[in-house]
């Protein structure tokens, strides 16, 4: 006779479900206020995922925080609106303090953390810095981590950089926001397991995250499994140091500068991208386009989007590739 099914094991179930649903925070928030065993098995769903931190800040107690709205804004359709409020700290934070904040924070796997001029999300300095001074780290078990700040300040980068640990395995990098990382040295020693990584370096005014730096970091990532790049240049190291990842399964890049020169490898070709099954191409020369090609012999590729890559190019220029 098979073992009977746990109680909670079946309500996380039915919920996980349920969060699947058109309004799966709403439903989940019902679902707490049945009763304490349904409490106990919501609460960690609804926290999972979290892509607004002032949330997480509103468990601070009311004595240490306020809500500045100043003015009003015009939206994109000529609407007046009322403006996105600041949050600030009202006092130096204590152990205390943070205690109902990291009840919550320890369940968050997922965390957005976004301020656009067009949706701003606007914290103090002095907010800053109190999670800064956060006596524990705010996201213990965080696994996906998505950046999309249009004007980062030194104080964004050291937050940022804070959220960095080894639990994170996914990392989402918007342009304008680049700058944040410092540089992939520093990633890849402070996130050695990252399975995926989206990186997005053009438009972002910087070269601190040059593609030598991502050659180098990929390299130290022994699990990575998805990489997509859009970089102004390609570095020669790039590739190979690419190609050389025995856990790459899906590759998508995207150069700016499509009229590079050729790209090769000095590794022979059954060493090369091993494990590889779907690979993406945009903006890419056909000289580079026919010297990636030439090193997926010995790999399960499945899937390879050249679309972009074909477009306008002469009749010769196609049947190299093909």
């Amino acid at each position: 006779m098979s073992s009977p099914i746990q109680i909670p094991e079946l309500i996380q179930t039915i919920f996980r479900a349920s969060r699947e649903d058109i309004r799966p925070r709403r439903d989940l928030c019902h679902f707490a206020r049945v009763c304490r065993a349904w409490h106990d098995v919501a609460i960690p769903l609804i926290w999972e995922e979290l892509f607004d931190l002032a949330h997480l800040l509103q468990r601070l107690p009311r004595t240490a925080r306020t809500v500045h709205v100043t003015g009003a804004y015009l939206g994109r359709h000529g609407n007046i609106g009322i403006a996105f409020p600041t949050f600030d700290i009202a006092r130096p934070l204590t152990k205390e303090d943070w205690a109902p904040v990291l009840e919550r924070s320890r369940f968050i796997k997922h965390f957005g953390f976004t301020e656009l001029l067009s949706e701003p999300r606007n914290y103090s300095p002095a907010t800053i810095d109190a999670i800064l001074q956060c006596p524990y780290p705010l996201f213990p078990n965080l696994r996906w981590l998505n950046i999309n700040i249009r004007n980062p300040t030194e104080q964004h980068t050291e937050l940022v950089q804070s959220f960095l640990s080894p639990t994170v395995t996914a990392l989402v990098v918007q342009s304008h926001s680049a700058k944040i990382l410092g540089n992939c040295n520093l990633l890849a020693r402070r996130c050695p397991s990252l399975r995926r990584i989206q990186l997005d370096v053009t438009n972002s005014g910087v070269t601190s995250v040059p593609s030598i730096e991502i050659a180098d970091a990929v390299a130290a990532w022994s699990s990575l499994h998805s990489v997509d790049l859009k970089i102004d240049a390609c570095h020669p190291n790039l590739l190979p140091s690419l190609a050389r990842s025995n856990s790459l399964v899906y590759l998508s890049l995207w150069f700016t500068d499509g009229a590079g020169g050729p790209l090769s490898l000095s590794e022979p070709v059954t060493s090369s991208f091993t494990a590889l099954q779907t690979l993406k191409l945009r903006n890419v020369s056909v000289s580079r386009v026919c010297g990636i090609l030439a090193a997926l012999d010995g790999s399960p590729i499945e899937t390879i989007c050249l679309a972009p890559v074909l477009l306008h190019q002469s009749q010769d220029n196609l049947r190299r590739v093909l």
